[in-house]
């Protein structure tokens, strides 16, 4: 295993509320998928007037009061991490609250061109066990072009459920 592959899985935290995972990023910040956030799952259903109106209701309170916070874990420490982003056509959102979590380092983002191949981290599934106490599995995935500058990701191994938001990564851990 790549030693980046050690340090991308003590960077990897849990979103509590959605059992899913995010990525510890340069300035104490966390990446994860959209649908993984509280107000974004609680306000899916909504049609496109109420939810760009949820939205804006929720840029102002969170300019007055520091936004939204949801429960990120790593390594069974638990904080609140402000919600400081969402944008749900790409389904990314960012959060943070300049909480350093002791011995992981973040995870490099990159700008090059998308490879044909990623790494994606997920959970090994053992019954009975709580999700943040199961091993970690990488699967090897192919990248292709799903048309309107949307790209698809596919692997012949199941990528387990609550992994989304999680790091997909290029050969060298961006």
């Amino acid at each position: 295993m790549g030693v980046w592959k050690v340090d991308v899985e003590a960077a990897t935290v849990t979103i509590v509320d959605a059992g899913a995972l995010g990525v510890l990023v340069a300035g104490g910040y966390v990446l994860t998928a959209a649908h993984n956030i509280e107000c974004v799952r609680k306000f899916r259903k909504c049609n496109h007037d109420t939810w760009s109106c949820w939205l804006d209701r929720l840029s102002k309170r969170g300019a007055a009061d520091g936004g939204s916070e949801e429960g990120v874990s790593l390594n069974r420490r638990s904080v609140g991490m402000k919600v400081l982003a969402v944008e749900t056509v790409a389904d990314v959102a960012v959060l943070g609250a300049g909480v350093a979590f002791a011995g992981a380092l973040p995870v490099l983002i990159s700008d090059r061109e998308l490879p044909s191949s990623v790494h994606v981290l997920t959970r090994e599934v053992k019954e009975g066990e709580e999700p943040e106490a199961q091993p970690w599995a990488w699967i090897q995935a192919q990248v292709g072009d799903a048309g309107d500058a949307t790209v698809a990701i596919t692997s012949d191994v199941e990528v387990t459920s609550g992994s989304s938001g999680g790091p997909v990564l290029d050969d060298e851990g961006h």
